[in-house]
């Protein structure tokens, strides 16, 4: 369980960081702009997430980790430390997984990404520094960014105002995913 709760960092840096850099190698084509595009997306959707938590929530509920609220806690993991709620590894291991699912909708991306989150989330409260309620408020909420994220990186080619403004096509977005509202039309 601390193999599964440490290997978060690492792969929460080198996925969208791995996707933005292979998607810049074949920027010629459109897939690899949409790569980097959803590289760039995901990692901002894991950054806003734990900006969220670390500077705003965590401060204002400032709920004890278990294992100092609970006599009857162990603590296998003396790296935790601040506040518990809600759980950082839940919400950005079940960000980069609804990310990565939405994205790839493929059962081997899904299968894997799901099955990670769970096994990181699970190790949360095994190791003592969180309770299930700040597992799931983390899961949550890690989800509902990057679901977020994935719309406003997605936002409709279609007629926004009364005025005729079109967003782009995904091709002259970017690697960064934001769409240029082009007037067209009288």
């Amino acid at each position: 369980m601390k193999f599964a709760s440490g290997s978060l960092l690492p792969l929460t840096i080198a996925i969208p960081t791995s996707m933005i850099v292979g998607g810049l190698a074949q920027s010629n084509n459109n897939a690899g702009w949409t790569t980097a595009s959803n590289g760039v997306s995901i990692a901002a959707g894991v950054a806003v997430t734990l900006a969220l938590q670390e500077l705003v929530i965590k401060p204002l509920v400032r709920r004890e980790r278990p294992y100092r609220a609970l006599d009857s806690v162990r603590w296998v993991d003396s790296s935790a430390t601040g506040y518990s709620f809600p759980s950082s590894h839940a919400a950005t291991s079940w960000g980069l997984a609804v990310g990565l699912s939405l994205r790839y909708p493929k059962w081997y991306v899904i299968g894997p990404s799901v099955a990670y989150a769970l096994v990181v989330s699970l190790s949360r409260p095994y190791l003592g520094v969180h309770f299930p309620s700040d597992v799931l408020t983390g899961a949550v909420l890690g989800s509902l960014v990057q679901y977020a994220f994935y719309k406003f990186q997605y936002w409709p080619k279609t007629p926004r105002s009364s005025t005729g403004a079109y967003f782009s096509s995904a091709a002259v977005r970017g690697p960064i995913g934001l769409g240029i509202a082009l007037p067209l039309g009288n």
